[in-house]
């Protein structure tokens, strides 16, 4: 209940060596700076944000653009126009050696192939460029690109907000650290580890020849039997690429006891949210409670929104909502969109203006993806409807998909996009346990143009999968 859940240029080369595979991307000069500023995808769970990064202003390449997010439980993957990245789960791969493997789907070939260009490698071993093993890499990397280079930043699991019942304490965590490679996984190079008592957020933010990343201290404090993980000292650091150097940061803790997040960017803002409870209560404060403590302290208290302008380092506070009931937001193209869980209205605020409007109302408006011009929203009251529900960003037209799950009938899971398609799990190899649940043996992935979804026309196409995908 307490806990909170903590998302690539390239261009593809037609033309490859014999030794190669067909498949991996490769890296090709842009003709235009303009042609490196593609926003990326990225989805998150009901606490937070989701949707693309964006740049705001002119050609220079100004102003962030949202590579991961850091509100998402599964963020171990990176979309393009032209294919997608992510990491399987940790297996074995050799000798007691366990890891991950980074694969790659080429959507013109909708086929799943490991990242690595030779053709008679075996994939089972740390020399291949595919492999990346958890005693180096942690246990939750995250693949991006920016500015055709692939990035790997290997961390472990966060585990800010958590409370735990055991008695050892702050587990052992490995330093995260930075790595570069070319996109079909060669050339590896470790450029940045960063400090050891410091925790790397799973959300980037890149920006002309600088990335930006969020770095915190984790408290373990014990008691009793119980370890509770806070952050503290969230701040913003300046990742120079070509400097290779790493700034101080800026420090997201203004002296409220409130803890902010980054949920989202535009321009030089930062968009945050925090809760603020009753009476000036902190976070350790509330997780100290025992349930029906805090389930009064929770609907008492606020979430609040607001834009931190890096350059000049100043907080405004933008819209405030009240926790007796839910909401859910997104951030997206400079608007801040809030979705009361009450009224059923999607409330949308110029991030430059302040401006507010009422985009659209609907019961159903969980917002549960956010794509280039669209919201996804589902329906979490009625739990036996499965449609996904697309609102315009613009006119707020909504059109109800009643495409589900082919084999289970559950919600499409979204993972990525293109310009005119949707990348999607849309049906299950499971094993039914006889209890009511199921063990999925294989996620089917498919693409889907986004005519066809918004409209609930099933024409999918496959592609074809390494393993058992997500």
């Amino acid at each position: 209940m307490k806990k909170i859940l903590i998302f690539l240029f390239y261009a593809f080369l037609a033309m490859l060596t014999a030794c190669a595979n067909p498949n991996i991307p490769q890296r090709q000069k842009p003709e235009r700076p303009e042609d490196i500023m593609i926003p990326m995808n990225s989805e998150a769970d009901i606490s937070g944000q989701k949707g693309e990064g964006e740049t705001k202003g002119g050609e220079d390449g100004s102003g962030f653009v949202l590579l991961s997010d850091a509100n998402s439980a599964f963020s171990n993957h990176f979309g393009t126009e032209q294919g997608y990245y992510q990491f399987t789960e940790s297996q074995e791969i050799a000798d007691g050696l366990y890891g991950k493997h980074l694969t790659y789907i080429d959507y013109a070939q909708r086929e799943e192939v490991y990242l690595c260009s030779d053709s008679a490698c075996l994939h089972n071993s740390a020399t291949c460029s595919s492999v990346f093993l958890d005693d180096e890499f942690g246990r939750d990397p995250l693949p991006f690109v920016w500015e055709e280079t692939l990035y790997v930043l290997g961390r472990e699991y966060d585990g800010d907000g958590v409370v735990e019942v055991f008695g050892g304490g702050a587990p052992d965590m490995a330093a995260a650290a930075l790595y570069r490679m070319e996109l079909d996984g060669s050339d590896r190079k470790k450029i940045y580890t960063f400090p050891e008592d410091t925790v790397v957020e799973k959300l980037v933010f890149g920006s002309g020849d600088t990335l930006w990343f969020v770095i915190k201290e984790l408290v373990f404090e014990q008691e009793g039997n119980q370890t509770y993980t806070l952050a503290k000292e969230r701040r913003i650091c300046r990742y120079s690429i070509a400097d290779n150097k790493m700034s101080e940061g800026v420090s997201l803790d203004f002296g409220d006891n409130i803890q902010y997040k980054v949920i989202g960017g535009y321009g030089s803002l930062l968009v945050l949210s925090g809760v603020a409870y009753p009476d000036g209560m902190s976070e350790t404060d509330v997780m100290r409670l025992d349930d029906d403590k805090w389930r009064n302290v929770w609907q008492n208290s606020s979430t609040i929104y607001s834009t931190f302008d890096v350059a000049t380092q100043e907080k405004k506070e933008i819209y405030r909502t009240d926790n007796r009931e839910m909401s859910f937001c997104a951030v997206k193209g400079g608007m801040l969109f809030i979705a009361d869980s009450v009224s059923g209205e999607i409330t949308r605020l110029n991030l430059d203006t302040g401006e507010q409007s009422v985009l659209a109302s609907l019961k159903q408006n969980y917002i549960y993806y956010v794509l280039r011009d669209t919201l996804c929203c589902v329906s979490i009251e009625d739990v036996n409807d499965k449609s996904l529900y697309f609102v315009d960003m613009e006119s707020g037209e909504v059109k109800r998909s009643m495409l589900t799950n082919l084999s289970l009938g559950w919600q499409l899971d979204i993972l990525a996009e293109t310009e005119r398609e949707v990348l999607v799990i849309y049906d299950y190899d499971a094993k039914d346990n006889g209890d009511g649940s199921y063990e999925i043996l294989q996620y089917k992935y498919a693409l889907i143009s986004k005519e066809d979804l918004y409209n609930g026309v099933a024409g999918y196409k496959p592609v074809t999968m390494l393993g058992r995908g997500r």
